[in-house]
């Protein structure tokens, strides 16, 4: 119940606004979940406690957690989204609407205020693993790895103390992975997983 699975599902919508230049949406979807109704409880983004009015005791899945942690990345101030190149990307086994998706989808934001240059990556094939390749960067720089699985079962949990850190400490588990002064890297994405990459110190 909304662990990663339904996390990633989310992040594949604003993904793909951010992977073309037309398109229409019709989205209805229940994002709050209120203690005594059972039927949004499996895709909520938050629970409300179903007593008395107390914000305390919200709490929030890990479709919150990764949509806030892709927020935080690519609306802040000074962001602008660049199209990614994908070489050799192979498709998703399973037909959607008669068309075979890639297995990654990738969004880039720089932020020329910070000097950073953010990837978002998801790898949705199991045995498919990606690589993303610094050599077009001028080093040195300096490497932060998020990581969340997809197979990560998630729940509900409290906001953290300071929501604008990340990763949140829950509901899903990230991995955190810095690489300090690198000339050049590959960074290795699993399947199943979604990647957060932040290149900065150029």
């Amino acid at each position: 119940e909304n662990g990663g699975l339904h996390a990633a599902f989310h992040l594949s919508r604003i993904l793909a606004v951010h992977e073309f230049d037309n398109w229409r949406v019709l989205f209805l979807h229940a994002l709050t979940h209120q203690h005594g109704i059972g039927w949004d409880k499996k895709n909520a983004a938050a629970q409300v406690p179903g007593g008395k009015n107390d914000p305390q005791n919200v709490t929030v899945s890990g479709i919150a957690q990764m949509f806030a942690h892709a927020s935080h990345v690519a609306l802040a101030d000074g962001v602008t989204w660049h199209k990614p190149t994908l070489h050799n990307c192979p498709k998703f086994p399973v037909k959607v609407v008669n068309y075979k998706l890639p297995c990654l989808q990738v969004g880039v934001f720089k932020n020329s205020q910070k000097k950073t240059l953010n990837y978002i990556i998801m790898n949705r094939c199991g045995n498919h693993t990606a690589k993303l390749d610094t050599g077009d960067l001028k080093g040195p720089f300096d490497i932060t790895k998020i990581i969340y699985k997809v197979t990560d079962e998630g729940g509900f949990a409290p906001l953290p103390t300071d929501p604008t850190k990340f990763p949140w400490p829950a509901p899903l588990k990230a991995e955190v992975h810095l690489h300090p002064k690198k000339e050049h890297a590959q960074v290795t994405l699993f399947g199943k997983t979604v990647l957060f990459a932040t290149i900065s110190g150029r």
